[in-house]
């Protein structure tokens, strides 16, 4: 895990943050509140994750933007 100050930036405005980034990460998600304050946001999205086994389907529920 790494460890950074960073300054988050979106239409509405800017924030800081204390971020841990994972090196073997997929993807970075952030708290629905930050986003909020430094952008509008869209509705959830719900999709289905199938895992590497190719069968394994799981539920996912998100917001992407």
């Amino acid at each position: 895990m790494i460890r950074r100050k960073l300054r988050l930036e979106g239409t509405k405005g800017s924030v800081e943050v204390h971020a841990l980034f994972s090196t073997g990460a997929e993807f970075t998600v952030i708290r629905k509140f930050i986003a909020e304050k430094i952008s509008d946001i869209g509705p959830p999205v719900r999709e289905k994750a199938i895992l590497a086994d190719g069968k394994t389907e799981i539920p996912f529920v998100g917001t992407a933007w």
